[in-house]
């Protein structure tokens, strides 16, 4: 190790070292990914700071954390923001991702930030439906910049399984249009250590990370594993895609996002049987966590019946 670094201890994985004086950024860091990233850098004693867009949303309650307030149109606050950094995590979504991944990305240049990480998505070299598309606008926006650059594009999130828990607490039954699709979901905080060795380690700059878990599952696959660990019969029913978005807009998503995300299923249900990468047990020396992992540390969501 380097005289005057700081290291990172990630259970398992190799050690990560960045400068003591460094700050780093994390956009989005109130989010799934966001807040395990800043976590595990707060843990390290790293310093920290986050760029929190909603005014209301409480503060991270962390010394080491600094907390700028401000939309990514707020030219000062993402200003405010970028001064004095030397790495950023960019966490952005929704049709205007793009937009704002410029935004930063242009700030990120102007106050000398050395290395920008992106979250993207699976598929975001190829584009194709809304939300690929969305995230190679933003990343050739970020590279246009010139600035070194890692893309992290993960598959399909285990938790995204929360969406199911109201309905199978309550009848036992989960609803989808993913039919036989089969994706290789990638547990959040193998998404989080990667991100943070990205952000964190050398030797990531100029690369793409296409990231996934261990085995490809259908959703019916995902129901019988939560299930399994909730200790209750659960099922599977596939719908059609118009009854799908309509479930997807009476939850409160935005009708843009619901055609995305239906466009999005469509794609995924083309291409069968996603295999899955090796690329988590290669950037972190050990295996990539299971969905079951994922059901097991969140059992209690799928447990016992919904309140009335």
């Amino acid at each position: 190790m380097a005289p005057g670094t700081l290291t990172l201890d990630l259970g398992t994985s190799p050690d990560l070292e960045i400068a003591p004086m460094s700050t780093l950024l994390v956009t989005g860091a109130r989010g799934n990914i966001g807040s395990r990233v800043v976590d595990r850098l707060a843990k390290s004693g790293a310093r920290i700071r986050v760029l929190l867009r909603q005014p209301g949303t409480p503060a991270i309650d962390r010394p080491s954390v600094e907390i700028i307030r401000g939309s990514y149109d707020d030219t000062a606050a993402v200003s405010a923001a970028m001064a004095g950094v030397s790495r950023a995590l960019f966490i952005t979504a929704g049709p205007e991702l793009a937009r704002h991944d410029g935004a930063l990305g242009a700030a990120a240049k102007s106050a000398g930030v050395e290395h920008i990480v992106k979250l993207s998505v699976l598929g975001a070299d190829r584009g194709g439906s809304e939300i690929p598309s969305w995230h190679r606008d933003g990343e050739q926006r970020i590279a246009a910049t010139g600035l070194a650059t890692t893309f992290l594009r993960p598959g399909s999130f285990a938790s995204n399984a929360r969406g199911w828990a109201a309905t199978l607490r309550a009848a036992g039954k989960a609803f989808g249009a993913l039919g036989a699709a089969a994706l290789p979901v990638i547990h959040p905080d193998d998404i989080a250590d990667v991100a943070v060795a990205a952000l964190t380690q050398s030797g990531h700059a100029g690369k793409a990370y296409e990231i996934t878990g261990p085995e490809p599952l259908t959703a019916a696959d995902q129901i019988a594993i939560l299930g399994e660990v909730a200790g209750r019969r659960f099922e599977y029913v596939n719908v059609d895609d118009d009854t799908a978005v309509r479930g997807m807009i009476d939850g409160g998503m935005p009708r843009a996002m619901a055609d995305a995300m239906i466009h999005l299923i469509q794609a995924l249900r083309a291409a069968g049987r996603l295999p899955p990468t090796e690329l988590v047990p290669q950037l972190l020396g050990r295996p990539a966590r299971t969905f079951r992992q994922w059901a097991i540390d969140n059992a209690a969501l799928f447990q016992g019946k919904a309140a009335p």
